[in-house]
């Protein structure tokens, strides 16, 4: 009898892997990410969808890795699966679902118009504040408007503090 499913046990190896994943392709070490992701897909075999809930940005990050490494007929498909499965996901919410379609076109605008593209003024009315952090940092918008500056990410977080009455 199955108690639990396989990928339950491998959880602990599986989002070490996806951490380092997105860590490599920031560093545009893709053949080292893509090597992670596989590792991945490996451990959750029996998984329509590896990562379950967040399936969307693992596809999204795979096809941005797929991009980097100039495979970019197979980075389509990744892109492909991972915004047909955010549609129809209640894990993201409107704004998120927002972003993501903009990142996957504007990221990678060589890719477009396999990819939907996005009008300026529906990238200008993303709401950043609405996005998960999370989704964020994995997949980053570069390209909207109000992404802040590299060297502003973390100011005004002692502002934040003092109005929030929060001390660490």
């Amino acid at each position: 009898m199955k108690v639990f499913k396989k990928s339950f046990w491998f959880a602990p190896f599986i989002g070490v892997h996806w951490l380092k994943a997105q860590t490599q392709s920031h560093k545009k070490e893709y053949s080292q990410s893509l090597k992670r992701l596989d590792k991945i897909e490996t451990m959750t075999s029996s998984d329509a969808q590896p990562l379950g809930g967040i399936y969307a940005d693992y596809a999204l990050l795979r096809g941005h890795v797929l991009h980097g490494l100039g495979r970019n007929e197979e980075a389509v498909q990744s892109f492909e699966n991972g915004l047909r499965a955010m549609r129809f996901s209640a894990n993201y919410n409107e704004e998120e679902k927002d972003y993501l379609q903009a990142y996957a076109s504007y990221e990678h605008p060589d890719l477009s118009p396999p990819l939907m593209h996005i009008s300026l003024e529906m990238l200008e009315d993303i709401e950043l504040n609405d996005v998960r952090m999370d989704i964020k940092l994995c997949l980053p918008l570069f390209s909207h408007p109000r992404w802040p500056d590299p060297d502003e990410i973390g100011t005004g977080l002692d502002d934040y503090e003092e109005e929030s009455g929060e001390n660490h």
